[in-house]
């Protein structure tokens, strides 16, 4: 079967005889959650326009995620590091973790090491298609003061002599007992 071609005598000034013209438009997209990167999400009908008078085509959108300050994502679970005092680590605590939509209380054990990795289930990111979610880890570092009062070291010192880790019969000297002695 062959084509009629048709000749347009008077094209509009706009399309100039093609029949379609080039317009932005601003689409809104339904992101679902716990989408990952690199996903395609299809809008139908939001393409470009189809050539003479048939439908539009369909857009694709491909979602690329924004890192978020604090946060690792692998898959479904979220990783993030807190950093802890020696004594909060020693005694045990609960610590405030900022988590996708706001804190989540997180309990530190007594006696936990550094680098220990705690898991809080489903705090992580949404699953795709379902109500639940991943989990978050949080790794414990722990921080050591860069400097103590005389009170604060004196302390310290005799926390050590109680462990055993300086002998019982050694005496706390300040520092300013040492400068004297030293100047």
């Amino acid at each position: 079967m062959k084509h009629k071609q048709s000749f347009i005598s008077n094209p509009c000034a706009e399309c100039r005889g093609a029949g379609t013209v080039k317009k932005r438009k601003t689409v809104k997209v339904k992101i679902p959650m716990g989408v990952d990167e690199g996903t395609s999400l299809k809008v139908s009908g939001s393409g470009n326009a189809g050539a003479n008078g048939a439908p539009s085509g369909d857009l694709y959108v491909v979602v690329h995620m924004k890192q978020s300050a604090g946060f690792r994502r692998n898959g479904d679970d979220l990783y993030t590091e807190i950093s802890v005092s020696f004594s909060q680590a020693a005694i045990g605590m609960e610590y405030d973790v900022s988590v996708l939509e706001g804190h989540v209380k997180v309990k530190i054990p007594a006696g936990t090491q550094p680098g220990i990795t705690l898991r809080v289930r489903e705090q992580g990111f949404p699953i795709l298609g379902r109500k639940s979610r991943g989990d978050l880890y949080v790794k414990i570092n722990i921080s050591v003061p860069k400097s103590m009062n005389d009170a604060q070291k004196r302390a310290l010192f005799e926390y050590s002599k109680s462990m055993g880790e300086i002998p019982s019969d050694a005496k706390y000297q300040n520092e300013s007992f040492f400068k004297k002695i030293f100047s």
